[in-house]
């Protein structure tokens, strides 16, 4: 999106994603003597603390932290599912708080489990009642299904129940109803959650290649470290809510996945995100 700064006339290239000194505050719900007791003050947990970020247009950036280190909070606040507590989010120049509706119109939130679909209803339904539900025309929602199928290889599933689906292939259906409107940025919790191998290499050379040729922006979160590694140009390694360090891949080339280790176990001495501990480190034969 361009800009134009009234004061000198010039255009500005405006990033995707801006966000700045983010906060997110949850009240934690009372127990039951808590309820009994008026006086007793509402405890609040901090999901974020003061993130601050940006993402240039036709990039992608990974999000990388332990469970519960605020990865799924932060893409809900950018996808404006939920306000922050503090601080600011502009997406695509627009305010995520007063510019909701004109935002969700040029981005798509895949979550990692998505539970909305109806399960009696075909995956075809599903999709193209979802896709008017966005403000796409049936005519426009059946034609980007046509365009989705052999990419997402959905030709033996689209008038299948969507209850009779695998884990695998109703991940792909969620990302095929993030993809019908064209997005300008794609939010996507746990891509290749459930997938096969081969699904999973398709899934990389898609989004891929909506980068390359559609500038789509990319955010992704995932514990599997070849997502971030083929997927992504930037990581952002979070923990306890807080930005850890945010850096670029130098090149096209560059491993990042022994940076992310090496920097987590700096930091803590758990398991590192996309890692298992094999027989001898679980104490087995």
């Amino acid at each position: 999106m361009l800009m134009v700064d009234n004061s000198s006339g010039h255009n500005l290239v405006q990033p995707v994603v801006e966000v700045v000194d983010l906060s997110k505050h949850y009240v934690q719900p009372r127990t039951i003597l808590q309820s009994l007791m008026p006086e007793a003050r509402l405890s609040k947990k901090e999901a974020l603390r003061g993130i601050s970020f940006k993402l240039e247009r036709g990039r992608s950036l990974g999000i990388v932290g332990k469970n519960g280190s605020g990865k799924t909070t932060l893409l809900k606040v950018i996808a404006t599912l939920l306000f922050p507590t503090a601080g600011s989010v502009r997406v695509l120049g627009l305010d995520s708080i007063r510019d909701q509706e004109a935002i969700r119109q040029h981005i798509s939130y895949v979550p990692a489990d998505e539970r909305s679909f109806f399960w009696r209803l075909s995956c075809r339904e599903n999709l193209v009642f979802f896709g008017v539900l966005s403000g796409l025309s049936a005519t426009v929602v059946r034609q980007r299904i046509k365009e989705l199928t052999p990419l997402l290889q959905l030709d033996q599933m689209l008038d299948l129940r969507f209850d009779t689906l695998s884990s695998g292939r109703k991940q792909l259906l969620s990302l095929a109803r993030g993809l019908l409107n064209k997005p300008r940025l794609l939010i996507v919790d746990e891509p290749t959650r459930s997938l096969d191998l081969e699904t999973t290499d398709n899934v990389h050379t898609i989004l891929k290649s909506l980068q390359s040729h559609d500038e789509c922006s990319l955010l992704v979160t995932s514990h599997q470290l070849d997502d971030i590694e083929h997927l992504c140009q930037e990581v952002m390694l979070i923990d306890a809510g807080q930005m850890i360090e945010h850096f670029r891949r130098q090149s096209s080339d560059e491993s990042i996945s022994v940076r992310i280790r090496e920097r987590f176990r700096q930091l803590v001495h758990t398991e590192v995100p996309g890692t298992r501990p094999g027989p001898a480190e679980r104490g087995q034969p």
